[in-house]
């Protein structure tokens, strides 16, 4: 091969003046990037990763959860490719495995939890969903960023993070999953003690830089202030007319009981 380099080398540089250094490669080379353009960027890549694809979605939809015999063929697939990666592209290993598999699939998970959050959209549409059915949709996001984790945390992390991200921007950012997602946490404020552990996930699921804050948890923050803003008013006019009934001054109200006598337990914190 270095003889072979040579003469190509000095046929490009001295009959086609090409300056060596500018895209003349080596032939060892010029070896895997053929391989690479003529084989894995056409029927066998997308044969790959339609099988990848379905092995996850099986693994997905399976209420045992991923078994440990699974996973290590994920892990195995995932490494090869990464190891596939550091020959191909030595400076950019990992962005082989990414192009050829990890795009592929979180396209994938993409479409399957738009299709849920759209099958929750169709149901509000239709008048068929009340409060106890968004506290469910609520616990089911929980469950399926669970769902992604236990698939591919102990497989490769950086694909774990970015199938959580999909899930959370799916299905609590787009609409009107947002509209529906603060009503229900106005209504759970104001009238509902019993949700406020729905609430409370609302909030840790929104609390993540996935989520567009001014659909997030900027949003939850507002009505979470507008909240305690008509508590406190509501208390400190009920204090006031209580002083006039007395014919006394008024007396500044105890803030410790205001939020006590709304649905919020007096210790929680927003």
């Amino acid at each position: 091969l270095a003889y072979l380099d040579r003469l190509w080398i000095t046929k490009h540089h001295h009959k086609k003046g090409i300056d060596p250094s500018q895209g003349v490669m080596f032939i060892a080379e010029l070896v895997p990037l053929i391989w690479r353009q003529r084989v894995l960027r056409r029927e066998i890549s997308a044969l790959l990763q339609r099988a990848f694809n379905a092995v996850v979605a099986d693994l997905r939809e399976d209420p045992a959860g991923p078994s440990p015999e699974h996973l290590e063929v994920l892990r195995r697939v995932v490494a090869s490719f990464v190891d596939l990666g550091t020959t191909l592209e030595p400076l950019h290993p990992v962005g082989f495995y990414k192009e050829q598999l990890e795009d592929h699939l979180l396209k994938e998970v993409y479409v399957h939890y738009v299709g849920k959050a759209g099958a929750f959209a169709a149901q509000v549409s239709a008048g068929q969903v009340d409060e106890a059915a968004v506290a469910e949709y609520i616990r089911g996001v929980q469950r399926c960023v669970q769902a992604e984790e236990a698939i591919w945390e102990p497989v490769y992390a950086s694909t774990s993070r970015g199938a959580v991200r999909v899930v959370r921007k799916s299905m609590l950012e787009s609409e009107p999953h947002h509209q529906i997602l603060m009503a229900f946490a106005q209504a759970a404020l104001a009238f509902r003690a019993e949700r406020l552990a729905d609430l409370e996930l609302l909030y840790r699921l929104l609390d993540n830089e996935d989520v567009d804050p001014s659909k997030g948890i900027e949003a939850l923050r507002n009505i979470f202030f507008g909240f305690v803003k008509e508590v406190g008013a509501r208390e400190v006019k009920r204090a006031n007319e209580e002083g006039r009934n007395r014919q006394a001054s008024p007396q500044r109200p105890d803030m410790s009981h205001m939020l006590a006598r709304s649905s919020l337990p007096a210790d929680y914190v927003c």
